[in-house]
Parts: C-alpha cells; structure tokens; sequence
C-alpha cells in the first residue's frame, strides 16, 4: 500500500463523513426538548446553546461531564446559526423556531447540527491531508510522483482539464484535490459507480 493509499484509506468517507453523519444522528436521537417551538428569544439562545454543546461533546466524545458556561455555549450557537443564516439573520433562525415553519426548532436545530458535523469532519480531513502534503514537500521528485499516482488512480473521476499539462493543475491545487476527495468518493459511490 502506497503513502497516497494509506492516507485515503484514513479519510475514506465511511470513516469521516459517514461518521459524522452517525455521530450527529445519534445527537439528534438523544437530545430532548419538552416543546417543539420556542416562546422567546432567550427561550431560543439557551436552547440553542444546550443543543450546540450536546452535538459538540457528542462530535468529540466528551459526554456532557464537562460543559462551558451558557454564554460560552451560546457564543458559538450563534456563531453557527449565523453562518449559516448571516450575521444579522440569525432573528430569521429565531423566527422559524417560533412559528414552526420549514421544521420549525427541530429544522433549525437540525441545520445547525448539520454545520457543525460538516465542519468537524472537514478539520477532521483537513488534518490529515495537510500533515500528508507537508510530508510530501519535503521530497519534491515524491510529490511529483504520489501527484501522478494520484491522477493514474482517480483521473477518471477528475474534468478533463485537471490532467492536461502533466497535470499541472493538480498539482497546483492538490491539498483541495485530496481535502474534496471523500466528497467525490462519496457522491460516486451514491449513484454505484466505486
């Protein structure tokens, strides 16, 4: 098994986007809200904030023997709602929650949970790759060679353009090439072709 190899098979989608999606199922299933709307908007932050820590320690798996302050919680639950509704929208999050349209709470606290499985699984990955192209500096006549390897093994899947110049464009851009590789594995695999 090649260096390139042994690092795909570390973030394999089943091992990093699979397992996210499980650890956040599992989040979801386990956090219990008594009511399905919310009254208030501090009703709404502490809410939040509670489901932002029960999915981060479930993500990490801490357990919830160790909890920041509410504050702290609720921080990083805005954080998180505003990027994915803006910064100023995150009354849109508040609004939703309230009314009970498009999932009302459990809508938002699912695209919530979503984000934040998202971006783990990406450091997750990102990890990985950066400590494996960083290796691979240090050798560029290796780089050169694991980047056609690369291309040999995954050409097929890659636009046509990527591998023109002896592929010159991955090895431009190859710490994203292989950071949105279980992405593309994923998606293949999804309509039966890996």
């Amino acid at each position: 098994m090649s260096q390139l190899d042994d690092l795909l098979e570390r973030i394999d989608p089943k091992k990093t986007i699979d397992h996210g999606n499980a650890l956040l199922d599992k989040a979801l299933n386990s956090y219990h809200f008594a009511k399905s709307q919310v009254e208030s908007h501090d009703e709404f932050k502490q809410v939040c904030g509670d489901f932002y820590w029960h999915v981060e320690s479930t993500l990490l798996g801490v357990g919830s023997s160790v909890s920041p302050n509410d504050q702290m919680k609720q921080g990083f639950a805005l954080g998180i709602l505003g990027d994915i509704f803006g910064k100023h929208n995150t009354d849109a999050a508040y609004q939703i929650a309230r009314s009970g349209v498009e999932g009302g709470l459990y809508g938002v606290l699912r695209k919530m949970g979503e984000a934040m499985a998202k971006k783990h699984v990406d450091t997750q990955i990102g990890v990985e790759v950066s400590e494996f192209v960083n290796q691979l500096m240090k050798n560029l006549p290796e780089f050169h060679a694991t980047v056609e390897e690369y291309a040999q093994k995954y050409g097929r899947l890659l636009p046509r353009e990527a591998l023109e110049d002896n592929a010159f464009d991955i090895k431009i851009g190859f710490w994203k090439v292989l950071q949105n590789h279980p992405y593309m594995v994923k998606s293949m695999r999804e309509i039966g072709k890996l």
